[in-house]
């Protein structure tokens, strides 16, 4: 038996161009920031857009679950770095995401969080590239 999900929208979300290369994207609630390409700290690339969509789903995730279990995690930590694949099309191919939970002890359990985090986490559900994790 599938289970149902309750149905959810999201956005809008608007880009709009700034300069060459460089757009505002401004969400629902008007919050802007600038993104684009090429080395600036001025605005965030899309890759890095995507590498942070998926850090920061994992983290409100973990929380969720830890939450939902009555557990105490203390600060969250997650380093997202990613390869963009070696075949076409042009996308990533891999992304690898590092867990600290400093005051956080029982390893066996942080995994186990972490794991339920992965289930609910609508980002990582999204993607088709190749998702690690590992808790340093």
């Amino acid at each position: 038996m599938p289970i149902k999900m309750k149905p959810k929208s999201y956005g809008p979300l608007t880009v709009a161009s700034h300069e060459y290369g460089q757009f505002w994207v401004t969400n629902e609630f008007g919050h802007q920031y600038s993104a684009g390409y090429g080395d600036s700290d001025e605005f965030s690339a899309p890759s890095d857009l995507i590498m942070s969509a998926l850090g920061s789903c994992m983290a409100i995730s973990l929380e969720m679950v830890a939450k939902q279990q009555k557990v105490s995690l203390g600060n969250v930590y997650i380093t997202v770095n990613a390869e963009k694949a070696s075949t076409l099309p042009h996308r990533f191919g891999s992304f690898q995401l590092e867990f600290a939970l400093p005051e956080f002890e029982d390893r066996e359990r942080a995994e186990a969080l972490i794991k339920a985090a992965k289930e609910i986490c609508t980002v990582s559900n999204t993607l088709n590239a190749e998702i690690s994790f590992a808790l340093i």
